[in-house]
């Protein structure tokens, strides 16, 4: 009995050895302050809170949910809510994109285009236009509206039975907006037919005139409507950020059996034709990038990391306290703001960067 006394003894001298928080000088206990605020029911309604996309311009911070589109002031009051159409597909690669001007997204039967300002109809389906496409494509992205009106949609069409094709349309957005079609179709460019039953769509993507197209294990560089490069992997997310462009990518083994890398995040100097690897993994496949300000951000639903570009560390940042998942990110005056399928939370931008 005696043996075992000396455990007994460590045992409780460790129990009791716990972390304490610092002292004040006056001597109550201090706790680090680390707090999200939610944008209240009054800003964004409380049945309408599972955002899908968000961004900022000129001072307004655009949110687009499953059900509205709001638009708020850098201090998160809102200015006004639009209906926004059909109900978004739960789908991060069709999820809307919110350039400065327009508001691009799409169902089955169609892609829509809305003015981010201007209200076309008040009383039925506020500033949206309906332009429709291929009814015999099966799948279809697209990218942002750029600042001088072009964008871009990628569509996959039943070729034959058992076969699939693929091509990609130009569109410039007409003025006034009110036009019907409010965009003009400038060119269509064929990319590849593939015997295939089920067409998997990946990413596409433009920048200066140049477009990404990621299709069944492929990514597609496409430059003044000549087929430049063939890479054999899929870009999923590109970010454009002081001349170089950031990429997740996946490899797809099923297509190149015989050649092995790892999935992860990307760089390219020479605008896309050759990619070197910042970091490796498949949760940075399977990540969305964000470039705000001078800073890189990667997320997925359950983590936001920092891409530290001068060291080239990854550095996941502290979300523990935000129990939602992550949706998108954006920078709202002097704060971080995380849209969630619970709403949007914000904080200080400083604090959360320095919350590793």
């Amino acid at each position: 009995m005696r043996l075992w006394l000396p455990f007994i003894l460590i045992i409780t001298l460790f129990s009791t050895c716990k972390k304490r928080p610092p002292i004040s000088e006056n001597g109550s206990k201090t706790i680090p302050e680390y707090k999200w605020n939610r944008v209240p029911s009054s800003e964004i309604y409380l049945g309408d809170r599972v955002v899908l996309a968000m961004n900022t311009f000129d001072s307004l911070f655009y949110i687009q949910t499953e059900n509205l589109f709001y638009v708020l002031d850098t201090n998160f009051i809102l200015k006004k809510a639009y209906g926004s159409g059909p109900k978004h597909k739960n789908d991060f690669l069709t999820f809307p994109k919110i350039s400065q001007t327009h508001t691009i997204f799409s169902d089955k039967l169609a892609f829509w285009i809305k003015d981010n300002k201007s209200p076309v109809n008040q009383a039925y389906s506020p500033f949206l236009h309906i332009y429709r496409y291929d009814q015999k494509a099966v799948e279809m992205l697209y990218t942002a509206v750029k600042d001088n009106g072009i964008f871009q949609t990628l569509h996959a069409s039943r070729h034959t039975p058992d076969s699939v094709s693929y091509h990609i349309n130009t569109y410039k957005m007409l003025v006034p907006f009110t036009a019907s079609p409010p965009v003009e179709l400038l060119s269509t460019f064929g990319i590849n037919t593939y015997k295939d039953l089920n067409p998997t769509l990946y990413g596409m993507h433009l920048f200066n005139g140049v477009s990404f197209c990621s299709i069944q294990g492929f990514t597609y560089r496409i430059e003044n409507d000549v087929l430049t490069d063939t890479l054999k992997y899929d870009l999923r997310q590109i970010v454009e950020k002081d001349g170089l462009l950031y990429a997740t990518s996946q490899w797809v083994v099923y297509r190149n059996p015989t050649i092995h890398r790892g999935h992860g995040l990307v760089v390219s100097k020479d605008k896309g034709k050759s990619w070197s690897y910042i970091a490796t993994g498949s949760s940075f496949a399977h990540g969305y990038l964000r470039s705000i300000n001078d800073k890189l951000f990667i997320f997925t639903g359950n983590w936001v990391a920092h891409v530290d570009l001068t060291s080239g560390l990854v550095k996941k940042l502290n979300t523990e306290r935000l129990d939602a998942y992550i949706r998108d990110i954006a920078k709202v005056g002097s704060k971080i703001a995380i849209g969630t399928d619970a709403g949007v939370y914000y904080m200080d931008w400083n604090k959360f960067l320095s919350s590793y």
